[in-house]
């Protein structure tokens, strides 16, 4: 979509082309993590598509949803830290930089937070809030966040397939 966006804006665009075309749908995986209401809405539109729609959430759809959308719950956790308990496998999924944010006009030392740095980069870029590197020792704070799933399961359950998209996904 953006290729084709890119041709019509810079008028080199003489007509739908093979490379235009988007990639098919079928047969494919799709992983979902949370299912509010976006999630739901993600589910319901792709359920058509003849694709594997395999979704993380604490709390399980109805069996009848699940079945209509042809969903398959896997058991997955996102965390900040992990006691290292036998039975489960834990790889790094992201280390995020911790940033210090603060209003625009704010000169005082109190009332400042410490979150990601992704989770702030429209209001940073909107000029709403600044975002103050953190460094310790001359590096970056960062938190790590690891996903966990239980060992010894193939590589063909979803629970492992689902990880392992997440993790291609954050190298990209």
């Amino acid at each position: 979509m953006l290729e084709g966006d890119r041709l019509i804006r810079t008028n080199r665009f003489v007509g739908w082309q093979p490379q235009l075309y988007s990639m098919r749908l079928a047969n494919r995986t799709q992983g979902i993590v949370g299912m509010g209401v976006l999630g739901k809405a993600l589910a319901q539109s792709l359920s058509g598509f003849e694709m594997q729609l395999l979704y993380c959430d604490p709390v399980a759809l109805p069996e009848g949803q699940e079945l209509a959308w042809g969903l398959s719950k896997v058991s997955l956790a996102l965390m900040e830290w992990w006691n290292h308990r036998p039975g489960f496998t834990v790889q790094l999924w992201q280390s995020e930089e911790l940033v210090l944010i603060v209003p625009p006009y704010h000169h005082y030392p109190l009332g400042v937070s410490i979150v990601l740095s992704k989770s702030v980069t429209q209001e940073v870029q909107a000029g709403i809030l600044q975002a103050i590197p953190i460094h310790v020792d001359g590096k970056p704070l960062c938190k790590e966040l690891f996903i966990i799933w239980r060992s010894g399961l193939s590589a063909n359950h979803p629970s492992h397939r689902f990880a392992q998209m997440l993790l291609h996904e954050a190298k990209n």
